[in-house]
């Protein structure tokens, strides 16, 4: 949408589901609010495509973009999905001419591609919602979407030897670009140190304040506010972080991750283990309190995950659990010191050891 003048009132410039440009007036002379005429284009809009028939699944998706997804969290993410959908064959198909087959013949050219299972179901998901959309108004009849199993692979996560490898090369990196007056290399270092202890998302770095030995989080993916305590390096090494010179920018830069990634990348590598990202570390948190004793529970607390079911990736890694849980039982009903409760004095003394 964009606003333009036309002699003495606000005209808006749109284009309707099938790419066709419309430019109408508002009715709202240039003397009035600008933001009445915002609203008034916004109604004029939503009045032409509420007329413009919904025919193909390019128009579908991209309606319910609007109507569903482009207010959300994942709106860009979900941008980008419908434009990738719509660009290609499945875009031009007819409502009517959706069904399974067809739905099933994309996937396999899509696998034949290379792309991921996981990725493949994402966009039936989105295909899945905009049929159902349009079912309920009665303009087709939803088809079962396709579905492939998807690789669960192991996550990968930090190694305590290494996270020693990598931060002893970074703390040679800084050393030495310090006499350059370069501190960008002890930023990377000190963030990672936050990432590993805390298990945030990159994203959230920025977006977290500090109150007393934690840091709070508001703005998260799942929309619920956390707060994550601080380990004593981490809560050092965030003290760095926030009174550097690059954390005020880098909140500002959207390119950010891009930023941090190419020097993290050269550390990996240097350290020895190019395969682990910036995300990594974060599964490495998870991993490092899952691997001493802390329950799945506050584990899913702690990174702030929708439910404790997406924590359940990490279970492997408590192979104790089992062992635990059968000692807690062998210690018996809290009051009762005999561990023989039912059984006979005599099965008792058959069943007990003997000396020998």
């Amino acid at each position: 949408m964009k606003l333009i003048r036309r002699g003495d009132m606000w005209a808006v410039e749109f284009r309707l589901i099938d790419g066709t440009r419309k430019r109408l007036a508002t009715g709202v002379p240039l003397t009035a609010d600008k933001a009445k005429a915002e609203a008034a284009a916004k109604r004029i809009i939503a009045d032409q495509l509420a007329a413009n028939e919904v025919d193909t699944l390019a128009q579908a998706l991209d309606r319910t973009y609007r109507e569903k997804w482009a207010e959300s969290k994942s709106g860009g993410v979900m941008r980008h999905m419908v434009n990738v959908l719509t660009r290609g064959p499945l875009g031009k198909m007819r409502l009517r001419d959706v069904n399974y087959a067809r739905l099933k013949d994309y996937c396999e050219t899509l696998k034949e591609e290379g792309l991921a299972p996981a990725t493949i179901n994402r966009r039936m998901s989105a295909v899945g919602v905009a049929m159902r959309e349009c079912a309920r108004r009665d303009e087709c009849a939803r088809p079962d979407m396709p579905h492939f199993t998807e690789t669960n692979k192991r996550e990968r996560y930090m190694a305590d030897d290494e996270e020693r490898a990598v931060m002893e090369w970074l703390d040679r990196k800084v050393a030495s670009e310090k006499f350059f007056g370069d501190d960008s290399w002890y930023f990377v270092r000190a963030l990672s140190i936050v990432l590993l202890d805390t298990g945030m998302r990159f994203s959230e770095v920025f977006k977290a304040t500090q109150r007393s030995a934690a840091l709070m989080l508001h703005d998260t993916k799942n929309g619920k506010p956390r707060s994550v305590p601080l380990t004593s390096r981490a809560s050092a090494a965030w003290y760095g972080i926030v009174n550097g010179p690059h954390y005020a920018h880098l909140a500002a830069d959207p390119n950010a991750w891009a930023w941090v990634d190419h020097r993290w990348k050269q550390a990996v590598a240097g350290g020895g283990c190019p395969d682990i990202t910036l995300h990594t570390l974060r599964h490495t948190c998870a991993s490092r309190l899952i691997q001493r004793g802390v329950d799945l529970f506050t584990v899913s607390k702690w990174l702030g995950h929708s439910s404790v079911k997406v924590t359940e990736r990490y279970a492997h890694l408590a192979p104790e659990s089992l062992s635990n849980a059968l000692s807690a039982l062998e210690r018996g009903p809290v009051g009762v010191p005999s561990t023989n409760i039912g059984v006979s004095d005599e099965d008792s003394a058959r069943l007990r050891p003997s000396a020998a």
